[in-house]
């Protein structure tokens, strides 16, 4: 049975699907409260109540955890290619080979219907703007 680890779990939907299909949630990661409370409300595996733009120590908590499969959202301020980078170079380097899948919240298709234009990073306009896939700065 492979096995998945769920980056930005928010409820649990993500890694409901995921049990669905056969496969062994090792861990969820979220820090919002209400929805901390409803995904342990909802599963019996790990889940890591803290902030991810602690990549370093998510990293090292994924890492010894060795799943099959990464899962997490892009877009919407997440650090998932922060997180990612590590796994990457362990791909390209042939020490692991996780599966890394990016999904993006039906709300905010960024990546799916945005516009490839520079824009800000961020809604406060202070960040240099950058080339993406974008939504426009505003979209909130």
């Amino acid at each position: 049975m492979k096995s998945v680890v769920d980056l930005f779990s928010g409820c649990g939907g993500m890694s409901q699907g995921f049990i669905n299909a056969g496969y062994n949630v090792l861990a969820g990661f979220e820090l919002w409260a209400p929805a901390v409370l409803c995904y342990k409300a909802n599963f019996s595996h790990q889940l890591y109540e803290f902030d991810l733009s602690n990549a370093e120590k998510a990293t090292e908590i994924v890492t010894g955890l060795k799943p099959d499969i990464i899962i997490g959202c892009a877009g919407g301020g997440s650090n998932l290619g922060g997180l990612i980078a590590p796994f990457m170079q362990d791909k390209l380097t042939g020490k692991a080979n996780p599966r890394i899948v990016a999904v993006e919240p039906a709300s905010c298709p960024s990546l799916t219907r945005g516009k490839y234009a520079y824009d800000y990073c961020d809604t406060g306009k202070i960040t240099p703007m950058a080339r993406m896939y974008t939504l426009g700065s505003g979209f909130i």
